[in-house]
């Protein structure tokens, strides 16, 4: 199962299998999320006891950002997208064509690619590496807003309240 700590995230790639897909995954998705700080793991890769919806469900639960690849409507990717969209994780779709993108998500960052030479596999590297530190930052930015307050920003918003209370008479 993903073992995810402060020292390393872990992003979810979602995507059909296949030699094609396998050769886009070992070179070029995963070495571009471990270039942005995280580590990569795709959904056969997932080794548990449980079934495979409860292990799926799980790594999606657990990984801080989710990559699905839409290319070709694969039901099963779509439904796994549909998981990570119902537990609100920030996600990257990925897709050859863009209609292949469920209106659903399609206000989600797509970028759509083509494998046709060196020089789109770079770009398609470099769009997976900014999308990732761009969304990394955004779930920073949306926990620190979302934090509890402290025993100490409690008690000083009492004292606060309790000034503006004398204040205000």
């Amino acid at each position: 199962m993903i073992k995810q700590n402060k020292e390393k995230q872990t992003c979810l790639v979602i995507m059909s299998f296949g030699q094609k897909y396998d050769e886009l995954y070992r070179f070029i998705i995963a070495p571009s999320i471990k270039e942005a700080g995280l580590s990569a793991i795709r959904t056969d890769e997932i080794f548990s006891t449980s079934s495979i919806l409860q292990s799926t469900r799980k790594a999606i639960q657990d990984a801080t950002i989710i990559i699905a690849d839409v290319t070709g409507k694969n039901s099963n990717v779509y439904f796994e997208l549909g998981l990570a969209y119902a537990l609100g994780k920030p996600l990257l779709i990925l897709t050859q064509d863009t209609n292949d993108v469920p209106f659903d998500v399609a206000h989600y960052r797509v970028i759509e690619y083509r494998l046709d030479n060196q020089r789109s596999n770079e770009s398609l590297q470099r769009k997976i590496i900014s999308s990732i530190k761009a969304l990394t930052e955004e779930q920073a930015n949306r926990n620190i807003e979302e934090k509890e307050p402290t025993k100490e920003e409690i008690k000083a918003n009492e004292n606060s309240s309790q000034l503006a209370n004398i204040l205000e008479k």
